[in-house]
């Protein structure tokens, strides 16, 4: 996980939103919040595959925890909770799907860290998160389904896997790997025989719904070059680096 040095708010509000990914849904894995063990204050997470957020008031010693419905494994959701002092609600994809009663004030603890993907070194996320935000009041639902649609395209650059650069590679079909971006809904996988890629393309295809292919449009004894990027409906996000292989002359 990250973690803030210091995690300071002294507001009688808050929201956090973020989009997430989970890949486990048997365990307990932080997406952002602070750690009861060093000073409580809130946290979200997903709890044996449901999204829960809690929320420590001044004076007691047990959190209260607001619960969403169950989310599905490598699916990607709008996660926001909020508390306003007197209620806390939970949202998913900009609809509040839970709330509970909790008149009081949060429990601050000047400079207690504020952790993303982890509490401390326990409870990590296992899967992706992106655009996290924490507001000092507690916002609207209008507020939190506007923020829910809000179009943005991927931001990352894929990272490739295999073939390794300047592999040798002996059989066909080829298996293309590359890391999974945030936001993604498909990739674009350009595979071409010159270098800069501006010529000499023979796979250009961007409806790949999966973070492999197999590809069998190449010959034997030849170097080929390849790189990825990820989509959504919103638009594109970087290339990837430039990987090269050569598909080994066939002497069998």
């Amino acid at each position: 996980g990250i973690a803030a040095p210091a995690f300071t708010f002294d507001a009688g509000q808050i929201t956090t939103t973020f989009w997430f990914l989970t890949s486990d849904l048997g365990s307990v894995e932080t997406i952002v919040g602070t750690n009861w063990e060093e000073g409580a204050m809130f946290q979200t997470y997903i709890w044996n595959g449901t999204f829960g957020g809690a929320f420590w008031l001044k004076g007691e010693g047990v959190p209260r925890q607001v619960w969403a419905t169950p989310v599905q494994k490598n699916t990607w959701y709008f996660g926001a909770v909020s508390y306003d002092g007197s209620s806390a609600k939970i949202y998913l994809n900009g609809q509040e799907v839970g709330s509970i009663d909790a008149v009081g004030s949060l429990a601050a603890t000047a400079g207690t860290p504020l952790y993303i993907g982890s509490r401390g070194t326990k409870e990590i996320f296992q899967g992706a998160i992106d655009d996290v935000r924490i507001y000092c009041r507690a916002l609207s639902q209008s507020d939190i389904e506007q923020l829910a649609n809000e179009a943005v395209a991927p931001q990352q650059a894929p990272v490739l896997m295999q073939p390794v650069n300047n592999a040798k590679v002996f059989d066909k079909p080829v298996m293309f790997f590359w890391d999974e971006v945030a936001l993604a809904q498909k990739y674009h996988l350009q595979i071409a025989s010159d270098a800069s890629m501006a010529s000499g393309v023979i796979v250009d295809t961007d409806t790949i719904q999966s973070t492999f292919i197999p590809i069998t449009a190449v010959d034997y004894g030849k170097t080929y070059y390849w790189r990825v990027a990820a989509l959504n409906a919103t638009g594109a996000g970087p290339w990837s680096s430039v990987w090269s292989f050569e598909l080994a002359a066939n002497t069998s």
